[in-house]
């Protein structure tokens, strides 16, 4: 038991000289690195070589020169197909045959779908067989009635009777034609509503075939815009869910303002060639309502507000030295993150950018772009 006290005290002294010599260490450093600072500042004053570190707020700069500004104005559209039709009969019947299968690309003119047409051919047959002994009669009479033989009469009667029956087949045939649908127009068939078999009537969808190859856009334009573009004008069109940007023309400008919402409409016609553009698709249109020449043009984000006055920095140079200069403005038109300043700017000035938004009027800047 005495042992192990005398081992617990031994540590114990031990533990209190470590401390005392790290605590001699640590004032000796402190002393140490006091003098260091003394001499350096000895050496900066005595040492006219010796380099300066610049002070001053880190910042970049860039240069605003006069150009030209396109100001567009932002409207929504919804794409459509002119060629984007639901096709039905003009008869009733049933569908003996769908010659097509969705998604198949047809041809204007090809035969799609046929009704079945038996009545039709009957009649046919059964008035054939009637001109045919008509168009004999006709041509007996006629013979007669050439060489002064016969009734005027009968003779008409016989040419009555033969072009009555033509003209009845020619019905018929017409009525036959509209057993078979054809596309109207190059496209694709987008979907079938009836199957083999099945009664069709008239009016009755049967079937779609649209056409994207060639894609409109209507938009609604404010009344403001009066008179700010013309058909063949270039606008750009942006489809934010499948992320594609298209360019296109005006292809008409309404003349016509809806009382309602006091807008008018401008279409755009679209080139589709990927297919990719569907109807209904929501896409907004730009249009350029405004071209200014010679502006001064700088990014938004680097004009600032106090107590409601709109403020830039720009550079001013004092000897070696470079100062933040603070200069309220006057701004007009912006977009797409630049802004026209209308006055208080001066052309080819060096406007304060990163940076600026820590400044005050007359801090020592440094500039490095």
């Amino acid at each position: 038991m005495t042992v192990g006290l005398m081992g617990l005290y031994g540590c114990g002294d031990e533990l209190e000289a470590t401390k005392k010599e790290l605590k001699g260490l640590q004032k000796e450093e402190a002393e140490i690195a006091t003098k260091i600072r003394e001499l350096e500042l000895k050496i900066a004053k005595l040492d006219t070589n010796a380099l300066k570190e610049p002070e001053g707020v880190l910042v970049s700069t860039k240069m605003i020169r006069p150009g030209t500004f396109d100001h567009y104005i932002e409207v929504q559209g919804v794409a459509e197909s002119n060629e984007n039709i639901q096709m039905s009969t003009e008869i009733g019947g049933i569908v003996r045959q769908i010659l097509v299968n969705e998604g198949d690309q047809v041809s204007e003119g090809q035969l799609l779908l046929k009704l079945a047409d038996d009545v039709f051919q009957n009649n046919i047959g059964e008035l054939q067989t009637s001109l045919d002994l008509a168009e004999t009669i006709y041509k007996k009479r006629k013979n007669l009635w050439d060489k002064n033989i016969g009734s005027e009469l009968q003779y008409l009667q016989a040419k009555n009777q033969m072009e009555g029956l033509q003209k009845k087949i020619q019905t018929i045939l017409s009525q036959k034609k509209k057993t078979e649908i054809k596309a109207p127009f190059t496209g694709t068939i987008d979907e079938i509503f009836i199957n083999e078999g099945e009664m069709a009537f008239p009016g009755m969808p049967v079937l779609r075939i649209v056409n994207l190859r060639n894609i409109n856009m209507k938009a609604d334009v404010s009344e403001a815009y009066i008179g700010s573009f013309s058909k063949g004008d270039s606008v750009t069109v942006e489809f934010p869910s499948i992320h594609k940007e298209a360019s296109a023309t005006i292809s008409a400008v309404g003349q016509y303002i809806h009382p309602m919402n006091r807008t008018f409409k401008v279409e755009i016609k679209l080139a589709n060639s990927d297919l990719i553009l569907k109807p209904n698709l929501l896409g907004i249109i730009h249009l350029r309502s405004q071209v200014l020449l010679d502006a001064l043009v700088v990014p938004t984000k680097y004009i600032q507000q106090d107590k409601g006055q709109n403020f830039v920095f720009i550079t001013k140079r004092e000897g070696k030295e470079t100062q933040a200069q603070k200069k309220n403005i006057e701004i007009g038109l912006s977009y797409r993150g630049a802004t026209v300043v209308t006055s208080g700017l001066n052309p080819n000035i060096e406007l304060i950018a990163d940076g600026s938004r820590t400044l005050a009027d007359g801090d020592l800047i440094i500039i490095k772009n």
